[in-house]
């Protein structure tokens, strides 16, 4: 049976690995942030599956407004959303600020949190609905308020592990607030998708590191492909958990970390409040 995923971020790393192979038995919802640039992945995906479908959307998900106009698009495309595939990352360095906020925090955890929020009818409608979210290790160094509470901050060490962080907690407060469509999160492993060279000295030098570990694309891709094919029953008692390596891991994390989950979907939610209802 074909079902129909969503993807965040697909036009290269993780993100086209994970569209590569989900084509064999999904149609695909592409969001980029430039969509009209990227007819050439479309048919480069068409040949893995001709009789696929398949269609391009998005914007930058630092931008609210278009992200609102964009999921309503994406609405009319087709009448369910089995899974919605958290995956985009970005990462301006120096840091930049919009409204006070960091504007990779704001596309990669809060415009993630407002796409997941505006297609959660779509996902309602799905027999096995299931939304999958790209965090990392770096999590573990993380401060879930920060980025509410500080501007300024140049450290783009901490501002990826608030932000990986903000990933993990979402699984846990959405699983905990809309128990019938299940998220979890989960660590792809260090892969040499470019985001290195995109950060500070800190960063780079953390990757350089890190270089003999470090894992292909499609090695990255792993656990979020085997997540999506997984059994409902299977996603539903692992809702809110961290998988790596496709295993959940730290599974007594996801209880502990429910109060700090439920004060950031409040501080979140409050931002986008005003989205939401325009």
């Amino acid at each position: 049976m074909i079902k129909t995923a969503l993807i965040t971020g697909p036009t290269g790393g993780i993100g086209k690995a994970t569209a590569e192979n989900l084509i064999a038995d999904h149609d695909l919802i592409l969001w980029c942030r430039k969509p009209h640039e990227h007819h050439a992945l479309v048919n480069h995906l068409l040949q893995i599956r001709p009789t696929a479908n398949i269609w391009l959307c998005g914007c930058d998900l630092a931008d609210w407004n278009q992200v609102k106009n964009e999921a309503k698009k994406v609405l009319s495309l087709t009448d369910k959303l089995d899974t919605l595939i958290l995956n985009a990352g970005q990462y301006a360095h120096p840091c930049q600020y919009v409204n006070g906020l960091e504007i990779n925090y704001r596309a990669g955890h809060l415009g993630h949190t407002l796409l997941a929020m505006l297609l959660k009818p779509m996902l309602e409608k799905s027999a096995s609905p299931r939304i999958i979210a790209l965090s990392s290790i770096a999590h573990r160094a993380g401060k879930a308020l920060r980025p509410f509470k500080t501007m300024n901050s140049h450290n783009s060490i901490q501002e990826y592990a608030d932000l990986k962080l903000a990933n993990r907690l979402f699984a846990i407060a959405w699983s905990h607030l809309f128990p019938h469509i299940p998220a979890v999160s989960l660590h792809p492993g260090v892969v040499g998708s470019g985001f290195g060279n995109k950060g500070g000295w800190l960063v780079k030098l953390v990757f350089s590191l890190l270089k003999p570990f470090i894992l292909t694309s499609e090695q990255g891709a792993n656990t979020s492909i085997w997540l999506s094919r997984q059994p409902q029953d299977y996603l539903m008692n692992q809702a809110g958990h961290y998988f790596y390596q496709c295993k959940p891991t730290d599974t007594k994390g996801c209880s502990k970390k429910l109060n700090e989950a439920l004060s950031l979907w409040g501080a979140s939610h409050q931002v986008l409040i005003p989205v939401l209802k325009s």
